[in-house]
């Protein structure tokens, strides 16, 4: 839904400039008739009518009909603009530009994702050491002639023995799991089939993952998912003979995560009913015994990031709608034992922690923006970096056996850049920037407020050049998303380019339900 909304957006983008470019274009913009209903919803004691509501019906015979009609005027209005071809052709300019990824360690290894601008799959690089030239490790654009078959998930064991990823094809939710030998460059022969929802968590010579029955013949598309589950698969075993090792027999639509501590001690489990609120159940491998459930109900949410002996550090919104980080003693892990390691920040939402070197990274929201604020492992902040232009700060990464760490930012008015972090001097290294034709120096993001209705006050970007005078008379794009704590923060797009050259303003509005 939101790629057709962006694309409706560029459609209605394009239409405004063909409108404020000269000689002016006078097509014929007679819309089709939409047919009114009487339907009227009532939202927190507020009437919204919806005298639409029928076009919701996507499969009526109406609703095509609609929807060809329209579709023929759009048609015939877009091929009315003299320029549109230079703007397809500008386009494919902005587009087809270099990308990288993060580099990461894991193991004795780093890694890397590139694209030359024209491939349809990034492929993962490998280096034994970092500075050293990458080279290619895995290229998914040998998968399947039509650039449909996706990586989706990697990892590596903790001896550097092993590497294990999956594959999507089509995009679809269902995946294979793959395992690679490190020293013989071969693949095993067990792949796993039926993986949905699922991480890859190493512990010794397997690792864990969550899937589901075998749906049989012809099913995977059509029958319901119930009853997920955690497996755990050794190397060179058949799927047949992993182990279950969570399960929910009683609530069939449950899901589960697993994800095992650096050092192989502990396992913890998510357990989640929707897209926020879940439990987590921790067990203690090293002994005999089953799980722990450290926190139970759906009411808030629970991370876990690392362990410390037998502390855990987990972040949590518990007690703290903006996140913290507390520390569970396993010895003791009653909710009255918890005591904070970050405590809430009332004024900036912690959203992630990356373990790097001796030092944690919490990565912050302020007012729609990033920036991260580095600490002690006894909770004491060292440093903070924060980007020059209102920018969102992407992937962070980090391994305690290393003081380098790495991380990306963008902007609405430069590409997703990468840094190097050095955690002993404190010094930042910029390491990657695409390379674009665009002269990105002549725009500016600027950062203003307005006031909903009940008198909250919230953010709106705007971007446009840096001698634009707003009169009112430029052609802007209004873009809106707030549902499912999803926040719209800086981001880069080629097609926004080509709107920004021709003089327009593009304005995102971070409205209620983002979590801004």
């Amino acid at each position: 839904m939101k790629r057709l909304t962006l694309s409706i957006l560029f459609c209605f983008a394009v239409l405004q400039l063909a409108i404020c470019q000269q000689p002016a274009i006078e097509p014929d913009l007679s819309y089709p008739e939409t047919r009114k209903m009487d339907h009227v919803d009532t939202y927190h004691g507020v009437q919204v009518p919806d005298p639409y509501r029928w076009l919701e019906d996507d499969n009526a015979a109406e609703t095509a009909d609609w929807v060809s009609r329209q579709n023929a005027l759009t048609e015939r209005f877009l091929g009315s603009i003299p320029f549109r071809q230079e703007m397809n052709d500008r386009l494919a300019g902005l587009w087809s530009y270099p990308r990288r990824g993060t580099p990461y360690r894991s193991g004795k290894y780093y890694f890397e994702y590139r694209n030359n601008g024209k491939q349809d799959q990034s492929v993962l690089y490998r280096s034994s050491a970092y500075g050293n030239e990458p080279q290619v490790f895995i290229d998914p654009n040998t998968f399947s002639g039509d650039g449909t078959v996706s990586l989706s998930g990697t990892a590596l064991s903790n001896d550097s023995r092993y590497f294990a990823y999956g594959l999507s094809r089509g995009g679809s939710d269902w995946k294979q799991i793959c395992v690679h030998n490190m020293g013989t460059g071969k693949t095993y022969a067990d792949t796993l089939a039926w993986v949905k929802f699922s991480g890859i968590s190493w512990h010794g010579n397997g690792f864990y993952y969550s899937g589901y029955d075998d749906p049989g013949e012809g099913e995977a598309l059509k029958k319901k998912n119930e009853f997920h589950k955690v497996y755990f698969h050794e190397v060179g075993k058949p799927q047949s003979s992993d182990r279950i090792v969570f399960e929910d027999k009683e609530h069939p639509l449950r899901n589960f995560g697993a994800r095992v501590t650096e050092d192989e001690r502990f396992l913890a489990v998510g357990v989640y009913e929707s897209t926020s609120g879940n439990e987590i159940w921790v067990k203690d491998l090293s002994k005999d015994n089953d799980f722990v459930r450290l926190a139970e109900g759906f009411d808030h949410d629970y991370n876990l990031i690392d362990n410390e002996g037998d502390r855990l550090l987990i972040w949590t919104n518990y007690k703290a709608p903006k996140g913290r980080i507390i520390q569970v003693d396993m010895n003791a892990p009653g909710k009255e034992n918890w005591n904070d390691l970050i405590p809430e920040d009332t004024g900036a939402v912690l959203q992630s922690v990356t373990v790097a070197g001796k030092q944690l990274v919490a990565l912050y929201l302020r007012d729609a923006t990033n920036y991260l604020a580095f600490y002690s492992r006894d909770g004491r902040r060292l440093a903070v970096y924060e980007p020059e232009v209102p920018a969102t700060i992407g992937s962070v990464s980090g391994d305690r056996k290393d003081n380098l760490m790495f991380f990306s930012v963008t902007s609405f008015v430069y590409p997703t850049v990468i840094y190097k972090y050095d955690l002993g001097t404190r010094s930042t290294e910029r390491i990657f920037r695409p390379d674009i034709d665009f002269d990105f120096d002549k725009y500016i993001t600027k950062q203003e407020w307005y006031t909903s209705s009940d008198g909250t006050r919230i953010p709106i970007f705007l971007v446009h050049e840096k001698n634009l005078q707003r009169t009112g008379d430029s052609p802007t794009l209004l873009y809106g998303y707030g549902g499912f704590n999803i926040s719209i923060r800086p981001n880069f797009s080629p097609w926004r380019l080509a709107f920004l050259e021709k003089g327009g303003i593009y304005a995102s509005a971070n409205i209620r339900g983002g979590g801004e």
